[in-house]
């Protein structure tokens, strides 16, 4: 499980850096992108005593997921229910004076699992908000070079075609505060009889 989050924290910066250097054209908080997404599995096994749940999706494909032991109500959960899991993340952005933006990477989290004797479920959120310099502009290369707030320096090729529209009004010195959102949700619903 780890491994999985570890993966989508990867994309999620990637996706940050490529969507914060490609909105940076809005001169006020502006949704630069949101994205939903939802699959359903159907449980085939559930190990009680590791807290493993194995899963099948839609096309046939089979992993597992391990359950932290917060989630009380896992002997809930039977053979056949169906899983759903929900992913959102959105990013907005804001050109900023100079020094007016975010001084530092601001973190907000929130969790809610269901109550005991409930099926299993719950959802997490985050929030982060950061600002970016932009350092440097490639038009013709479609790069992008910005320095963090902790002063490291990332260049991003820009690949996706509307984002590359977002760079052309880019320059040298420009200050972007970030704003990324993404939540979970993960649902059980028993399988019908």
């Amino acid at each position: 499980m780890d491994s999985i989050w570890f993966s989508i924290a990867r994309r999620v910066l990637n996706s940050v850096i490529l969507a914060a250097l490609a909105g940076c054209v809005a001169q006020e908080p502006k949704q630069l992108y949101a994205n939903a997404k939802q699959t359903t599995a159907t449980v085939k096994e559930i190990d009680l005593q590791s807290r493993q749940v194995f899963l099948t999706d839609a096309n046939g494909n089979g992993f597992a997921v391990h359950i932290d032991p917060k989630v009380e109500n896992l002997a809930k959960m039977k053979v056949g229910d169906q899983v759903t899991i929900g992913y959102y993340e959105a990013l907005a952005a804001e050109i900023k004076d100079p020094g007016e933006g975010a001084k530092d990477v601001k973190v907000g989290e929130g969790s809610s699992i269901t109550q005991s004797g409930e099926r299993p479920g719950g959802s997490v959120g985050r929030s982060v908000r950061a600002t970016v310099k932009v350092l440097s502009v490639d038009h013709d290369a479609n790069r992008v070079t910005i320095s963090s707030p902790s002063g490291r320096v990332h260049t991003v090729e820009v690949r996706n075609p509307q984002l590359r529209k977002y760079i052309k009004n880019l320059g040298a010195g420009d200050e972007v505060e970030l704003t990324y959102t993404e939540a979970v949700t993960i649902t059980v619903e028993p399988v019908e009889d």
